[in-house]
């Protein structure tokens, strides 16, 4: 009997003089990001599950809404016109012109491209193509995948005003897929089959850099956050 006292005894010591485990500190990481970085949500919440603690709360935005002020984390393609706070690169993608399958234009120079966007270009027999008008698909004014087209191509000129106006890349690819004479664009990662791409005469694609916006330098769990995701596109 008095074994099995001092043997309770024991334990009860040892109980007392072990150290709780630690409990974890719940951070919630707000992250607001365009439809041009769609490809990267799956390496953001991979990240985010890998780190103990973080409750993600994601939220797709015009890229005329996005404030680093409003989330620790903006997402968008290429730079605003505008930045104010840190940013950083996760990987690049190229902007890709498109037609609709059927169109036998299969290559443009980079003037070419332009005009048929600012309306000078207005029927495709004057570039190698069909007798047929030239149908000019873009997204809404303010898109970073608009704003990133116009420097790019147009050195910030204007669209003709009769452009169609997509509101999302399956709008684009849509909209083009569905009429002969359409000529669109779309981020290469969410470039569609329905669509077929021309190449830019003696030029590359624009390339553009997919960037993370903080309103300050990140710490903790946001700096953890960003240096995963970072290094899933080396």
């Amino acid at each position: 009997m008095r074994l099995l006292a001092g043997c309770l005894l024991t334990l009860m010591l040892l109980t007392a003089c072990s150290t709780p485990p630690s409990a974890v500190t719940s951070q919630v990481i707000t992250v607001h990001y365009t439809f041009s970085t769609r490809p990267h949500l799956a390496d953001l919440y991979d990240c985010a599950a890998d780190l103990p603690g973080v409750i993600l709360q994601a939220e797709e935005r015009h890229a005329s809404f996005l404030d680093p002020m409003s989330a620790d984390l903006i997402l968008r393609l290429g730079a605003p016109p505008r930045l104010d706070t840190p940013s950083y690169a996760l990987g690049t993608d190229e902007l890709v012109l498109i037609v609709h399958p059927s169109n036998p234009v299969t290559s443009l120079t980079a003037e070419q491209a332009a005009d048929l966007f600012r309306g000078r270009i207005r029927n495709w027999r004057e570039v190698g193509g069909a007798e047929a008008p030239v149908e000019v698909w873009a997204y809404a004014e303010g898109e970073d995948v608009q704003q990133a087209l116009q420097a790019a191509l147009l050195d910030n000129a204007p669209l003709t005003p009769s452009a169609h106006i997509a509101f999302s890349p399956e709008g684009m690819a849509a909209g083009v897929a569905s009429q002969p004479a359409a000529i669109g664009f779309l981020p290469r990662n969410l470039l569609s089959g329905s669509v077929r791409p021309v190449t830019l005469e003696g030029r590359a694609a624009p390339l553009l850099p997919t960037l993370a916006i903080v309103r300050e330098e990140p710490q903790g769990k946001v700096r953890a956050l960003l240096a995963c995701m970072q290094a899933k596109v080396r």
